[in-house]
């Protein structure tokens, strides 16, 4: 831990005019990472500052003689400000440039103290929480009257604090009680109490307000604002490393932790527990982000190496990640879990993406393999989403989303450019036992009751399309050379035991009621269509032989098993007239 410091000389600025622009100068060298700091005394017509974009306000008083406390929020380095008054009047101001100070942590301040003596006296404030640091106290006060802008009116600062004499600056003199002086003092302590600073010294007794300013550094190892209980055990930082754990309300973790290369552990804001233990973090800057877990957050045994990415967020109640390994600028993010994530036994090789987001209940991975691009999606689940023993090799995709209540993709492997598309499924969905061959493709969508698909193998460039199932979709024990097409059926579409062979086809579609296919054989441009069925279609036990071609077909009760064959391929069964 070290100090904030005032880097150079701080820059002062007077408006000796009253007027509504208070054009302020910075101090020279500023870089992106130091605070920028602005004090001021405005004169004595009372006004308030206007917003100014990248600008905070801390302290804005509208009264006479009021006092100011602004900082730059931007990013990058920041211009000269100009800021607008809500009524004429002059101002004095001292702008700081300071090193070394935590930007995320606004500066804390007193309660603004007043009187009418030549000894103006800052208030005491104390470091939030009252942990031990490396502060920057900043003391100073505003003052009435008029004064030669000459640094001879104010004398000394309080006790231990400098410059001596104090840094000053006026307004001048234009022959009536205008107001518009400030006088600052600085010193760096580290302690966790309050510190009260004594007072200035100045050679006129006159109306002044004062106060007293705590700049937070920055902290490599912080384990800080752990209302019950923090610790840090066994930990070991090298080279530029950062452990940050902070605002744990109740109890933060960090045991066993080795930071090596400009690494980065952060734990943050767990308002129940925040644990992070047996974590290795190594080469070129991998990162291990756990932030806002308001319940619980682990991530136990994990390694990250060669600029890996394991982040772990907005999880309102819980999240885990265990027996994790992340290699070779693999990223494996859970975010957004309103109640429970979980992902264990993961393992992300070569650019591998894993993402589990917008999980509201429960969201589990458990024994997923990704190597070579692979990417698994599992996102906005608002009950239940899980990818089980999933299997992704050479660029496959497994996408689950948007299933409002749960959505299971089990024992699944995709390999060569394969695709898995669950999506939509209002209540369930489901995909177990899925085998996608060479850049097979299985779809199933739009399910608003329950969607599921057992025991698929799509083979080189096969389709399998199952969509807008108003209630129940099953495609069961399929095998597909290429294509088969079930859609539009508003009540149930059963597909099962149905093997098209080379580039034959399939489609049942638009029926209002209640579809089915069971035990169909297609092979060799073979094509079998029934759709618009405004009840009832079924198809069961057919055979197609050669290249056969059928007209239009209605299957009756009478007729339940037909097979065609070569010998009669074209034949027209109609119901009795």
């Amino acid at each position: 831990m070290a100090f904030p410091t005032v880097q150079g000389t701080p820059a002062e600025t007077a408006v000796s005019t009253a007027g509504t622009n208070h054009a302020i100068t910075l101090p020279a060298s500023i870089i992106s990472t130091d605070l920028v700091l602005i004090i001021m005394d405005i004169g004595s017509t009372s006004a308030s500052l206007n917003a100014l974009t990248d600008w905070g306000e801390i302290l804005d008083e509208a009264v006479a003689n009021g006092l100011k406390i602004l900082r730059y929020t931007g990013a990058g380095v920041p211009g000269n400000p100009t800021f607008v008054s809500t009524a004429a009047t002059r101002s004095a101001s001292i702008a700081y440039r300071i090193s070394g100070a935590d930007k995320s942590i606004t500066p804390q301040i007193g309660t603004t103290a007043t009187g009418t003596s030549a000894t103006p006296d800052p208030p005491s404030v104390t470091p939030t929480g009252g942990v031990v640091k490396d502060y920057l106290f900043i003391a100073f006060a505003g003052m009435a009257g008029e004064e030669a802008d000459d640094d001879t009116w104010g004398n000394t600062p309080p006790t231990n604090y400098l410059p001596n004499p104090p840094l000053q600056k006026s307004c001048g003199v234009a022959g009536t009680n205008l107001g518009g002086l400030i006088l600052a003092a600085s010193r760096q302590l580290n302690t966790g109490s309050a510190q009260d600073p004594g007072t200035f010294g100045v050679d006129a007794s006159a109306a002044w307000r004062a106060q007293h300013i705590i700049i937070h550094p920055i902290i490599t190892l912080v384990i800080n604002d752990g209302v019950s209980a923090s610790l840090a055990d066994n930990v070991v930082l090298v080279q530029h490393n950062i452990l940050s754990i902070n605002q744990g309300f109740s109890a933060s973790l960090a045991d066993n932790v080795a930071l090596t290369q400009h690494n980065i552990l952060a734990i943050n804001q767990g308002f129940s527990a925040t644990i992070a233990d047996n974590v290795v973090l190594a080469v070129s800057s991998p990162s291990l982000v756990i932030s806002q877990g308001f319940s619980a957050t682990v991530a136990d045994n994990v390694s990250l190496t060669q600029h890996n990415i394991l982040a772990i967020q907005d999880a309102t109640s819980g999240s885990v990640a265990d027996n994790v390994a992340l290699v070779q600028h693999n990223i494996l993010a859970i975010n957004e879990g309103r109640s429970v994530t979980v992902a264990d036994n993961v393992v992300l090789t070569q650019h591998n993406v894993l993402a589990i987001a917008e999980g509201r209940s429960t969201t589990v991975a458990d024994n997923v393999a990704l190597i070579q691009h692979n990417i698994l999606t599992v996102q906005d689940g608002n009950s239940a989403t899980f990818a089980d023993n999933v299997a992704l090799l050479q660029h496959s995709v497994l996408s689950i989303g948007d299933s409002s209540s749960a959505t299971i993709a089990d024992n699944l492997i995709l390999t060569q450019h394969n695709i898995l598309a669950i999506q939509d499924g209002a209540s369930g969905t489901q995909a177990e036992n899925v085998t996608l061959g060479v850049a097979g493709v299985l779809s199933v969508q739009d399910a608003q009751s329950t969607t599921i698909a057992d025991n698929v193998i799509l083979v080189q460039h096969h389709v399998l399309v199952i969509q807008d199932a108003s209630s129940t979709t099953v495609a069961d024990s399929i095998t597909l050379v290429p294509n088969l097409i079930i859609q539009d059926a508003s009540s149930a579409t059963l597909a099962e035991n149905v093997t098209l062979g080379v580039a034959g086809g399939l489609v049942i579609q638009d029926s209002v009621s209640l579809t089915q296919a069971e035990l169909v054989v297609l092979t060799q441009h073979q094509q079998l269509l029934i759709q618009d069925g405004l009840s009832a279609t079924r198809a069961e036990n057919v055979t197609f032989g050669f290249a056969e071609v059928l007209g239009r077909i209605q299957f009756t009760a009478d007729a339940p098993s037909i097979s065609f064959f070569a010998e009669a391929p074209n034949i027209v069964f109609e119901a009795e007239v």
